[in-house]
């Protein structure tokens, strides 16, 4: 991290932190700050952060070296400049990051989206609403990055407090009034949220994703509470009474909350009045109030969303018919079950979600949404152990007509032994197709295609690259969905699939 912009007046750790620790100097004052060793320049406070990249504290004489003036640490260090002692560096790191760009959240409508799945929707849904009056809003996701001003991609998670003050403050400055920003597990886990002031703090859902980033369940559950703790103290938490752990969480709760469900009593709910392939509407209940809502993203998630979204723009004082519009502008939401029409006669989406509980549940949903077969053309990405790898694989079985096995960002691993492995959860290792090159299987699924079918690619979604041994390159699904039903529709159709990149196995273990 490179030190912040100077802060035009400088910050006092005694007043930041009574509570600490002080040698060398009764007060330490701050102008800028930075956590890397290397970036250090004249006049940096340096925090000694000890985090999953190693331990601040061991780079301490180099900091010193490139002229930082004090230190900030967790453990006692002998050094030649003074030292704030604090428990915990990572937190202090967060708060001194927002102070020094002028505590952005102070002047926003700050609501922080976390949960195992639907962040990135609920915050793009959180945009549109806040998009339809006259003032701009803020949006931070893994998927896009609005400042009030322009809208940019972005494939990656928060990477620090420092560039998450900095990105709010750009919003201030724009003149916006509200922000939504997405904070996964690992931002929690490692204080990359730390300094926030949240007015709303959201939990989608919860569901079993310990892996190897937290250890355990608890863990993981312990770092979707740490959005919580950022609540500011008149501020709201949206929970979804739709999801066992949410609920167990708003039983402890001991600040103001609202509460969202589709299937049961809640404060935001919601009524289907008609489906179909491209589209639904639904009635929006708050309270004693009521209003219509159409949306061209089909499935219970997104209704889900919709209510999350909804609840947070309550709290943040619209009324309901402006949320109502808000939430049917939205066309799609990248990655989100966004549909491919280029008119063809069956139905096309692509989906983001490679774990298996997700695409159960996307699976279902477009199949009560199907008359005819239901194709799913998956993949998991490298990192997911064989048993995840299994379950998608069952779970593509027992939910669809016909599962297209091929690559996604498989890096240096074997294509065929994650097939094989996904494999391992089918009770008819026949029934599993395997087409390795992405192109081909896509194009195959789209070529079985037929009226009233649907084909959902996922895995991918927004993500617009395909990792391989080689070089990571240019790749979108719905790009080359797209491409092939027009081709198709002009009678230009794509080439037969070799027949050396399809076959289906018998007699795998």
């Amino acid at each position: 991290m490179k030190p912040l912009s100077r802060a035009t007046k400088p910050l006092s750790l005694r007043t930041l932190f009574p509570a600490a620790g002080l040698s060398g100097s009764r007060d330490i004052q701050v102008n800028s700050c930075c956590h890397q060793a290397e970036d250090c320049q004249p006049g940096d406070l340096y925090v000694a952060v000890v985090d999953e990249d190693g331990d601040g504290h061991d780079t301490i004489p180099l900091a010193i070296q490139r002229g930082a003036s004090a230190v900030m640490l967790e453990r006692r260090v002998l050094t030649t400049v003074p030292t704030c002692l604090v428990e915990d560096t990572r937190e202090a790191l967060g708060v001194i990051c927002h102070q020094l760009a002028g505590n952005p959240s102070e002047s926003l409508f700050l609501a922080g989206v976390s949960g195992t799945s639907g962040k990135t929707a609920t915050s793009q849904l959180l945009h549109s609403i806040w998009s339809q009056g006259t003032d701009p809003a803020g949006l931070m996701t893994n998927a896009s990055y609005h400042d009030g001003q322009q809208r940019f991609e972005s494939w990656h998670s928060l990477s620090g407090p420092a560039e998450l003050a900095h990105s709010l403050s750009q919003m201030v400055q724009h003149g916006c009034q509200r922000a939504a920003v997405e904070l996964s597990s690992q931002d929690l886990a490692f204080r990359h949220s730390a300094g926030l002031q949240l007015d709303a703090a959201i939990l989608t859902r919860i569901r079993s994703e310990a892996g190897n980033l937290h250890g355990s369940q608890v863990n993981y559950v312990r770092a979707k509470r740490r959005l919580l703790s950022a609540l500011t103290p008149d501020g709201v938490a949206i929970i979804n009474m739709d999801d066992r752990c949410s609920c167990n969480i708003l039983a402890t709760l001991d600040r103001p909350s609202l509460t969202y469900s589709l299937y049961g009593d809640a404060d935001v709910r919601a009524t289907v009045l008609e489906r179909q392939p491209s589209e639904q509407t639904f009635l929006l209940h708050a309270g004693n109030d009521t209003a219509v809502v159409h949306t061209r993203v089909v499935g219970d998630t997104h209704l889900s969303h919709c209510l999350a979204a909804a609840a947070t723009s309550l709290v943040a004082g619209l009324p309901l018919a402006e949320i109502a519009s808000g939430l049917s502008a939205l066309v799609d939401i990248p990655g989100h079950l966004q549909r491919v029409e280029c008119g063809q006669p069956f139905s096309v989406f692509v989906d983001s979600t490679n774990h298996p509980d997700t695409l159960s549940m996307r699976l279902n949903e477009l199949g009560r949404l199907t008359s005819g077969r239901l194709i799913c053309v998956y993949g998991p990405p490298r990192q997911a152990p064989p048993e995840q790898r299994a379950r998608l694989g069952r779970v593509v079985e027992r939910s669809s007509a016909v599962g297209i096995i091929t690559s996604n960002n498989t890096g240096d691993n074997s294509q065929l032994e994650i097939a094989h492995d996904v494999l391992d959860g089918y009770q008819q290792a026949s029934r599993g197709h395997i087409i390795p090159d992405r192109q081909d299987a896509i194009c195959w699924a789209l070529d079985q295609a037929r009226s009233g079918d649907t084909v959902l690619l996922s895995g991918k979604g927004h993500r617009s690259f395909q990792v391989t041994s080689e070089a990571i390159e240019d790749f979108d699904d719905h790009l080359v969905a797209s491409q092939w039903l027009y081709r198709r529709a002009g009678q230009q159709l794509y080439p037969d699939v070799k027949r050396a990149s399809l076959f289906v196995p018998h007699d795998v273990n």
